[in-house]
């Protein structure tokens, strides 16, 4: 059998109570390492909270779907996800092998920054479009795909959740994802954005030290947040969402967990 547990937004405090009786019976427990950021120390609070060794999961185990596959057909083992584990194209590939392989899956969901995030800064659910990711580019590798999904949500008036890709465990910078959006404006030119446009940063979130700030892209382009960051682009705002979002203008951190907020010097 093969179970997938989330593990929610702040690894073991937030894994839900069905998740954590399911890693204490299972044979195997596995962590991926590979498609998010983990807080330092997950897998050793995992192991002191159950009493069982966790294995770490890096993208050749993850995407070896056969080598899976064949552990859960002749035993009980467990993935744990930070977030959810239905949010990643990984997860689901996993999945449907392994039932068309005729081995039993079980889904242990949970919080995920993909609605979290946004609903943080009081915009609608309903009004979110689809999450672009921002891969690292090179001059062989620009993506103008990234652009075209922002433009097709923004003409149904949905905000984008910017997803910010990984390397060796660290989000992309601020910098370096803005950057590339600009640069993707200045060869498409449909005037999607500049660098006065309103974009928000999401660092931490559900975490302690959670903070959202919102500003002009060339202001948040300055800033260095802890990871795991992601950026959110409104469409056109409600009066409401408008209201809801304006707390995190001004470029003030909203630390929500000690309810104070610090101005950037």
């Amino acid at each position: 059998m093969l179970a997938l547990i989330g593990l929610g937004l702040d690894g073991v405090n937030t894994i839900t109570r069905s998740g954590l009786e399911e890693i204490k019976v299972c044979d195997s427990i596995y962590l991926d390492t590979y498609t998010s950021i983990l807080q330092e120390g997950t897998a050793q609070r995992i192991e002191e909270a159950t009493g069982r060794k966790v294995i770490p999961a890096e993208r050749g185990f993850l995407e070896d779907h056969a080598g899976v596959i064949d552990l859960a057909r002749h035993s009980r083992i467990c993935i744990l996800v930070s977030g959810d584990p239905l949010s990643a194209t990984t997860h689901f590939e996993l999945i449907h092998e392994a039932r068309t392989s005729g081995i039993q899956v079980r889904i242990f969901p949970n919080a995920s920054i993909a609605l979290y995030g946004p609903l943080f800064l009081g915009l609608y659910l309903y009004r979110m479009g689809p999450p672009v990711s921002i891969p690292f580019t090179s001059e062989k590798f620009f993506p103008m795909s990234v652009y075209r999904r922002i433009n097709r949500n923004f003409s149904n008036e949905l905000h984008t959740l910017l997803l910010l890709d990984l390397k060796d465990g660290m989000n992309m910078s601020l910098e370096e994802a803005i950057s590339t959006l600009l640069r993707m404006e200045q060869i498409e030119g449909k005037g999607l954005f500049g660098p006065d446009r309103l974009i928000c940063a999401l660092s931490r979130m559900g975490m302690p030290g959670e903070t959202a700030v919102c500003g002009s892209m060339a202001e948040i382009s300055t800033l260095k947040l802890d990871g795991p960051v992601s950026l959110v682009l409104p469409s056109a705002l409600s009066d409401q969402e408008e209201r809801f979002i304006n707390r995190f203008l001004g470029l003030r951190f909203e630390l929500s967990r000690d309810s104070k907020d610090l101005s950037k010097d």
